[in-house]
């Protein structure tokens, strides 16, 4: 309904201002850097440089999926297109080989699940569909070899653009061990150690081999991936309503 088109224009407004500034200050970092608070070319308003890496997948998703669509009529397709290719050439910046490979599996899937779709439908639009469906899998193999060439894609971009972020975080191994501790209880498991509680579990919980490395001291505030922190911190139901969100 018209509330829910609401929502979604309103996300997307804020989605083109945060990728706006980001794209822009590649070019001008220390006029925007909010006085001081962003210090590197890979600072962002919207967490650390993967995060943002993330954000404008999905944004590219979501642009791909609602196109020609009621959200998208008038001239919100300009804005739509905006968001796009915007997030688009930040992901190039990025060059983050997990979110490329994401993106491309992401569209696999949404192509496959519109040609399952449209074989159970009466639909007789198929100019429409067959758009649809070459966009997800033009999508699909830009990510797919994205991913493969990322080195490539980094030694071809000019020098201001060719940006290193070096991001720490706990491995696979310490990130599952956490959250063994974590949830040993059956209510632990359903509602998790609660919401940004993984420096504290980290502190309570982690590997006592952490303690000879130069990270003995630092504290995580987030595992291996959003996901496997998500399921640590807000357990079984935290997950259930990310999923349905």
């Amino acid at each position: 309904g018209g509330g829910a088109f609401a929502l979604i224009r309103a996300l997307a407004v804020g989605s083109i201002i945060l990728v706006l500034f980001q794209a822009v200050r590649l070019f001008a970092p220390g006029v925007l850097s909010l006085g001081g608070y962003l210090s590197g070319a890979s600072s962002s308003i919207a967490g650390s440089w993967h995060d943002l890496g993330i954000l404008c997948g999905l944004f590219v998703l979501m642009t791909v999926a609602l196109w020609n669509t009621r959200v998208t009529d008038g001239w919100w397709k300009y804005a739509f297109g905006l968001l796009g290719l915007t997030s688009f050439f930040l992901l190039i910046v990025i060059n983050t080989v997990d979110v490329w490979f994401t993106v491309a599996g992401i569209s696999l899937v949404f192509a496959l699940v519109r040609i399952v779709g449209h074989m159970r439908s009466e639909d007789n639009n198929s100019s429409n569909f067959r758009m649809n469906v070459a966009l997800w899998f033009v999508l699909a193999i830009i990510g797919g070899a994205a991913g493969f060439f990322s080195t490539t894609i980094y030694n071809t971009l000019p020098s201001r653009l060719q940006i290193v972020q070096l991001e720490v975080r706990p491995s696979w191994e310490g990130t599952y061990a956490i959250g063994q501790k974590a949830l040993s209880s059956p209510k632990a498991i359903m509602f998790g150690s609660g919401p940004n509680t993984f420096t504290r579990a980290w502190g309570l919980f982690k590997p006592v081999g952490v303690n000879q490395t130069d990270f003995w001291n630092v504290d995580f505030n987030a595992g291996v991936g959003f996901i496997p922190t998500t399921f640590v911190t807000t357990g079984v139901l935290g997950l259930i309503a990310w999923g349905a969100l």
